[in-house]
């Protein structure tokens, strides 16, 4: 057989090195799938002087359900690339509907498929999206650029990772994985499904740092997105007082029927305590209308002098409009301005805010930010309106194609790769009578007979929340002063992305210093309950130092997810925290006994896989065999499933096996469409093709036997009117196979 492939665009893929289908059977019996179960493959070979501009898509068609066609698209720079199937595709959004997504927050929209992939650990980068340089904050969907790029490090040396600053010399975008952390509540989505209140991860300002969002088009009279940042309460010192800093950071984006216009806002205190505001506004613009999406650019770093600057700047392809304020001077000798999120809002009413990006780093490159355009696909899954069931999909590593089939037999989908490309139905929706239009001969073979069947559980867990605990240290980090140090992390697998934990103590008495909860102003309670990563901090003589203290002085640890693997960043502070000198530690002491305390919470998918053994029927008499082969399937999460599998698995080895071979004629299949994993019916008995093979006008097949009591004429009857309908009828009087005959109408 073999399987259309297209590629569009002038060669940006290179060469479309090979493209193989060989199909055997889509495995209904859920059995099949720890063995053969049919294999594709796409191997595309990228030469070294093409680039992924001028088109990006390979596809698959299939002719069924209305559909034309499912992209594919290469998510890594090697050679040959990976493929996987868009979710925004008609096919991802079919299947979609076939399974939940695992680690997506509940009742986020969904592009399905594709997130599948990613926190399945397919050898991807793991985490929000694949190998991009934004959140797309759409599904989580693949980015692409303005011109259809899609979207990924600028060069091989960036590593994408969820909020560890980026230093490198090469130019291009350094755009890095955040912490998108509140966007995943239902009742904060528009109309469209993006969200209207996003939540992002912290902000120092000892590092510039660049915001980029795109506020999506509405019909709303009025809208207004707003940016803010809130520093502190932080500290600075002035000689031997400390004096408590607030500092806040908001921008404006306010939409009408006249065009659009920004206003930045600082609001610091003074070395006496008092509120400075510092603020500036843009004309409105009549070309920044409601009507089209609106790019918003932030720039936000501190001069020498200690001055906050704030760019903002809002522009479509046909205008734009820039603004600065800039803060008081406030240069004490001790002076790091530390935020624990941001927030992005606008009214429900509106259009919703849609990919966004951030940068970190010590130049200023606020031309080369503004002046890079990121799109989102038009298309999601809503995954509220979806069809979604079954239990979270286990980790995999392999073909995209071998998973998909997994996921969908498990879930009740025939997929098969036929002459004209990729089918999908319903398994056993369509049944074609061959009895008197074939030739045909079958076999019986005990072979395949076993006392007993054996199924894994992959007893699957999603981790959808922050308040999920995803990994507990039970080592000690230690850390200087002016010391970065590294550390891997082995997470469980299916784990997709890590939020950053916070520091904190659970005493509010630190080190002789009594502290309110005004300095976890914005998290406190999460800390208190552990609802959130968290961290604590503890210097040599064994005291706790205080989360405001490290970061005041520039303490931070991160966490990032790459290829499936965690990487765990300790930065110590800038200078030393008078009067505690380091090293400092991650954990903390009862005076005689060290203790790791490390929290990090995550999304994702965590398995503990189990073996259950069933009887399968077969008389002891007739076989030795005790076990099958297990059923090793990444969508069995759970006991219900696992019964349903050995339901299945037990009709192929509770008895002798028939296999059918027949020759039928073209002519006669009527447009049937005869593909491997068709029903057909010959003499009363019901089998399922295995091969198909045409040649001459001829189809000859190879088909084994199906056994379900769904397929029984009159399953829908009780016992009673059973008996009612063969009453006086003997065992001879029915079909070999047992109430195969149809019974008389009653």
């Amino acid at each position: 057989m073999s399987i259309k492939v297209e590629s569009a665009g002038s060669g940006s893929f290179g060469d479309v090195g090979s493209w193989t289908v060989s199909e055997t059977v889509t495995p209904a019996i859920a059995s099949d799938a720890g063995g053969t179960i049919g294999d594709a493959s796409l191997t595309v070979r990228r030469t070294g002087d093409t680039d992924l501009a001028g088109g990006n898509a390979l596809t698959i068609t299939h002719p069924t359900l209305g559909v034309t066609r499912a992209e594919v698209h290469t998510v890594t720079d090697a050679s040959p690339a990976q493929a996987t199937l868009m979710a925004d595709s008609p096919l991802g959004r079919f299947l979609s509907g076939r399974m939940i997504v695992p680690g997506i927050e509940s009742g986020t929209p969904a592009a399905a498929l594709d997130v599948a992939m990613q926190a399945s650990g397919t050898r991807r980068q793991i985490g929000p999206n694949a190998k991009d340089d934004y959140w797309s904050l759409a599904g989580h969907s693949v980015g692409f650029t303005a011109t259809g790029d899609i979207i990924h490090p600028a060069s091989t040396d960036l590593v994408l990772q969820n909020n560890q600053i980026l230093v490198t010399a090469t130019p291009g975008e350094k755009a890095l994985y955040q912490e998108i952390t509140g966007f995943c509540a239902i009742s904060r989505f528009s109309t469209a499904g993006l969200p209207t209140t996003v939540l992002g991860d912290t902000i120092q300002l000892r590092e510039r740092t660049y915001v980029k969002f795109t506020v999506a088009p509405t019909t709303a009279a009025l809208t207004t997105t707003t940016f803010q940042v809130d520093f502190g309460p932080s500290f600075r010192q002035f000689g031997n007082s400390r004096v408590a800093n607030g500092c806040m950071i908001r921008v404006s984006y306010n939409q009408n029927n006249s065009g659009g216009q920004l206003t930045t806002t600082i609001v610091m205190q003074d070395a006496a305590g008092v509120a400075q505001t510092a603020t500036s506004t843009t004309e409105r613009h009549a070309s920044l209308l409601r009507t089209g999406p609106i790019v918003v650019s932030l720039g936000i770093s501190q001069s020498s002098a200690g001055a906050v600057n704030l760019r903002a700047r809002a522009q479509n392809a046909d205008a734009s409009v820039e603004t600065t304020a800039t803060s008081i001077n406030v240069k004490p000798t001790r002076f790091r301005m530390y935020s624990k999120q941001f927030t992005i809002t606008q009214p429900l009413s509106a259009g919703g805010i849609r990919d966004l990006v951030i940068r970190r780093g010590a130049a200023d490159t606020w031309a080369n930010f503004h002046g890079v355009a990121y799109v989102a696909p038009a298309g999601f899954v809503d995954e509220t309106t979806s069809a979604h069931q079954g239990s979270p999909i286990a980790q995999h590593e392999g073909e995209l194609w071998e998973y998909v089939k997994q996921v969908c037999v498990a879930r009740g989908v025939e997929l098969a790769a036929t002459p004209a490309g990729i089918t999908l139905r319903e398994i056993g929706s369509r049944t074609l009578d061959i009895t008197h239009r074939a030739s045909a001969s079958r076999t019986i073979s005990q072979a395949v007979q076993a006392r007993n069947i054996v199924v894994v559980n992959q007893n699957t867990k999603a981790l959808v929340t922050p308040q999920d605990e995803a990994y507990r240290a039970t080592t000690i980090y230690s850390i200087g002063v002016g010391e970065t140090r590294t550390f891997d992390v082995r997470v469980p697998d299916g784990i997709r992305f890590l939020w950053s934990p916070r520091p904190w103590y659970y005493s509010k008495d630190v080190n002789g210093i009594v502290f309110n909860l005004a300095q976890y102003a914005d998290g406190y309670a999460e800390l208190e309950a552990g609802t959130v990563g968290r961290y604590f901090v503890t210097a040599q003589d064994g005291f706790p130092i205080s989360p405001v203290a490290w970061t005041d002085f520039g303490g931070r640890v991160t966490v990032a997810m790459k290829d499936g693997k965690a990487t765990l960043t300790i930065t110590g502070p800038a200078q030393q925290i008078p009067g505690i000198p380091g090293p400092y530690r991650i954990g903390e002491t009862d005076g005689s006994t060290a203790y790791a305390v490390l929290r990090l919470h995550g999304v994702g998918v965590t398995s503990d896989p189990v073996t259950v053994t069933l009887p399968s029927g077969a008389p002891h008499a007739d076989t030795r065999v005790e076990t099958t082969s297990p059923v090793n399937n990444v969508a069995i999460g759970n006991l219900g499933e696992v019964y349903d599998a050995a339901a299945w698995a037990a009709t192929r080895v509770a008895g002798p096996n028939l296999t059918l071979n027949a020759s039928i004629p073209i002519n006669r299949l009527a447009g049937f469409g005869l593909t491997a994993g068709a029903l057909i019916t010959h003499r009363d008995n019901l089998y399922r093709v295995n091969t198909c093979q045409i040649t001459g006008g001829v189809a000859t097949i190879s088909a084994s036997r199906l056994a379900r009591l769904s397929d029984s004429p009159g399953k829908t009857r009780t016992l009673a009117q059973y008996a009612t309908a063969w009453a006086g009828a003997t065992l001879r009087d029915h079909s070999i196979a047992p109430l195969a005959l149809t019974a008389p109408t009653p």
